[in-house]
């Protein structure tokens, strides 16, 4: 039993390990001139000693810490050193205050954690930061704001309703005049401007046969009667303004033949169909 208060006396007498050499700074900057939407960076410098270690994964992180109070961004940098790790920390705040006149508002205290690997952690506190803020428009001020003498009334629109709708009215007017200059309305378009459309779906179909008899028929409208090559040349005559296309007429009723009565594959001469289409659309303008 004897023995129980010498351990005891051993114990108390052990040395008890004294706190580190933990070094924390807070920079600020001027503590007044700020409003809604301010933002205040504070400066952060930590430093621990080996083998203590600031645990980073309890900073705070980006969000709102208040209904007027958030944490815009937070950064830090760790340098080691020989003696120990090095802290750089750099905090972003931004206020949103509801303040009828100037007064004093606190950024919360923060608190740093340090971990060693065989003694308890130890926190250290920095205090809350108090600084001066005021409205973006004082309430005393905001009360006795000069008035206009008068409010502006409706203006009368009518006038300018006018002439936008004269103004539209020309417009619509110059492209339907537009539209029957170039035979783009739909009674105007002639017998080779509906062929063009049929050929170039028959084109697309790989269907030679369907755009051949577009064509035949857009001549045969133009005509007045059934156009075959043998009656070219009164077709000609009765419509000089195709005389230039003989020879590509011609060679149109050759490759007809040679699809509808000889059998053959489609002659190359039909890939200029759509060309040759084009060329009497031009020829039967007025």
């Amino acid at each position: 039993m004897r023995l129980i208060p010498v351990l005891l006396l051993s114990l108390a007498s052990l040395p008890v390990p004294a706190d580190p050499d933990l070094m924390v700074d807070r920079t600020t900057p001027p503590a007044f001139g700020y409003t809604v939407g301010s933002l205040i960076r504070h400066r952060i410098d930590v430093f621990a000693p080996h083998p203590w270690r600031l645990e980073t994964a309890r900073l705070p992180t980006a969000g709102p810490l208040s209904d007027w109070l958030e944490i815009r961004k937070l950064t830090w940098r760790q340098e080691e050193q020989a003696d120990g790790l090095h802290y750089s920390i750099r905090i972003t705040y931004q206020i949103f205050p509801s303040l009828p006149e100037p007064g004093r508002l606190a950024i919360p205290e923060l608190t740093l954690a340090f971990v060693h690997p065989q003694r308890p952690p130890l926190l250290r506190r920095l205090p809350p930061w108090t600084f001066a803020a005021v409205p973006l428009i004082p309430g005393r001020l905001a009360d006795h704001l000069p008035q206009p003498p008068w409010q502006p009334g409706p203006r009368k629109l009518q006038r300018h309703w006018h002439r936008l709708g004269w103004l539209g009215g020309g417009i619509l007017l110059t492209l339907i005049l537009l539209a029957w200059r170039q035979r783009w309305l739909p009674w105007q378009r002639t017998p080779f401007r509906r062929a063009l459309a049929a050929i170039r779906t028959a084109m697309h179909n790989r269907e030679p046969r369907s755009a051949v008899l577009a064509f035949h028929h857009a001549l045969n409208q133009t005509a007045g009667y059934a156009l075959f090559q043998n009656r070219l040349e009164r077709f000609l005559r009765q419509h000089p303004q195709f005389r230039p296309l003989e020879s590509e007429l011609k060679q149109f009723f050759q490759a007809s033949r040679k699809l509808f009565f000889q059998g053959h594959e489609p002659p190359a001469f039909l890939e200029r169909l759509e060309s040759l289409c084009r060329a009497c659309i031009r020829a039967e303008k007025p």
